[in-house]
C-alpha cells in the first residue's frame, strides 16, 4: 500500500502520490502538518473509494462506537467506558474531522491527564473507538495506534502482617459476619466475588470452590472468562470451619447475604461492618480488598509459585509479578526449604 511523500520545496510543503500509476504531486501548504493531512485524505480516498466519508467526526465515532458497544456490557462497564471517553471528546471537540486527528493530538491528550490510572484508561477508550473507525473504514488507520499507554503503577499494597491480626477482627465483627475475615483471607477471593457466592458453588468433599459470578454496583453478572476468573480455589482446613458454619447457618442460597436476603453492597458492607470491626479490634485501618493481598503474600511466603498463584486468584501472572513480585526475596528461606526437599536423596538414587 503506497503511503507517498510530503517534501520542502522552497518556503512551501509538496504532497506527492501515485494515482493510477501516474505521479501526482500538489504543493503550496504553509506547513509540513497540512501536507501531511492532504495527503492522508488523498490516500484514504484512494483505498476507500466508494466507502471514504472525509466527513466523520469525533463525535459520530463516539456516538456510533456507544450504540453498539452497549448492548454487549453491563451498565457498569459501559458507564466506566462513558467516564474515560469523555477526556477524548473534551480535548478534542466532539465535531473534530477524524482525519484531521494526528498522532500529536493523542500524545497531548494523554499529556492532559496527569493521574497515571485517568490517563490509561481515556488513552485505552481512546484507542478502542479509533480502531473502530479504521474497522469500519472510517479512516485510513488509527493515530492512536502508535501511542504508548503503560498501565499505572500497581497500587500500593498492605497485607495484615499475620493471622493473628484475623482473629482479632473475628472477634470483634458483628455475628452475622463471623467468618468473613477468615474465609476472604484464606482463600483470596475478590469482595465482589465472595459476596456473589451461592451454597452452590461450595463443594465441600471435593475441597473446593467454584467462583462463576461476581456482584458490583448493584449488578449481579458473570465472573470475565478472558480474565481467567472462572475457576475453583482450594478450601485449605483454616478456612473449612467457618464456611461449614456459615452454610449450616444459612435460610436462602446466597453465603453472605445482607438482612433483607439479597446481596449485600460491598460500601455498606465496608461502612457499617468492617471498619468499626477493626476500631473494636484495635488494628489500623486496611481496605476490605487487604485480605486478598493478605492471601497473596502468606503464599509467596509458603513457596506457591506465581503461575499457581495467579491461576488461584484469577488473574494474570504479568499482575501476579507486577503487585507481588517484590515479595519473592523475603520468600528465598521458603523457596530453599522446598528445593532442598526435591533434591533430597531417595530411593532411586541408591
Amino acid at each position: 500500500m503506497q503511503r507517498g511523500e510530503v517534501f520542502k520545496r522552497g518556503d512551501s510543503w509538496t504532497a506527492r502520490w501515485y494515482e493510477r500509476r501516474q505521479r501526482k504531486q500538489k504543493g503550496g501548504f504553509r506547513t509540513k502538518a497540512e501536507a501531511q493531512l492532504f495527503l492522508q485524505d488523498v490516500l484514504s480516498k484512494q483505498r476507500l473509494g466508494v466507502l471514504y466519508a472525509p466527513g466523520h467526526t469525533t463525535g459520530e465515532l463516539v456516538e456510533t462506537f456507544k450504540g453498539i458497544y452497549k448492548p454487549k456490557v453491563d451498565p457498569v462497564t459501559f458507564a466506566n467506558f462513558e467516564y474515560s471517553i469523555k477526556h477524548f471528546l473534551d480535548f478534542l471537540g466532539d465535531d473534530r474531522l477524524l482525519t484531521s486527528i494526528g498522532e500529536l493530538d493523542i500524545e497531548a491528550l494523554a499529556a492532559s491527564m496527569p493521574l497515571p490510572h485517568q490517563r490509561w484508561k481515556g488513552i485505552r477508550s481512546t484507542k478502542q473507538v479509533l480502531s473502530a473507525g479504521v474497522r469500519w473504514k472510517w479512516i485510513l488507520e488509527s493515530p492512536a495506534s502508535g501511542v504508548p499507554n503503560p498501565a499505572p503503577p500497581a497500587p500500593r499494597i498492605r497485607p495484615f502482617q499475620s493471622w493473628s491480626y484475623i482473629e482479632m477482627i473475628e472477634r470483634e465483627i458483628h455475628e452475622r459476619w463471623r467468618g468473613v475475615p477468615t474465609i476472604a483471607t484464606g482463600t483470596g477471593l475478590r469482595p465482589e466475588e465472595w459476596l456473589a457466592l451461592h451454597d452452590s458453588d461450595i463443594d465441600l468433599d471435593a475441597g473446593v470452590i467454584h467462583v462463576s459470578r461476581v456482584y458490583t454496583n448493584g449488578v449481579l453478572k458473570p465472573t470475565p472468562k478472558t480474565l481467567g476468573s472462572e475457576r475453583s480455589v482450594p478450601i485449605r482446613t483454616l478456612v473449612k470451619g467457618p464456611l461449614t458454619a456459615r452454610l449450616e447457618a444459612m435460610t436462602g442460597n446466597i453465603v453472605f447475604p445482607n438482612t433483607n436476603g439479597s446481596y449485600q453492597d460491598l460500601s455498606k458492607f465496608r461502612t457499617r461492618v468492617w471498619h468499626p470491626a477493626l476500631a473494636a479490634a484495635g488494628v489500623e485501618k486496611h481496605r476490605v480488598y487487604d485480605m486478598r493481598h493478605t492471601y497473596a503474600t502468606f503464599s509467596i511466603a509458603a513457596g506457591v509459585s506465581l503461575f499457581a498463584l495467579a491461576r488461584r486468584m484469577g488473574t494474570s501472572v504479568e499482575q501476579i509479578d507486577r503487585t507481588y513480585g517484590h515479595l519473592l526475596d523475603s520468600a528465598a528461606e521458603s523457596e530453599r526449604a522446598l528445593l532442598d526437599e526435591f533434591d533430597a536423596p531417595d530411593d532411586w538414587l541408591e
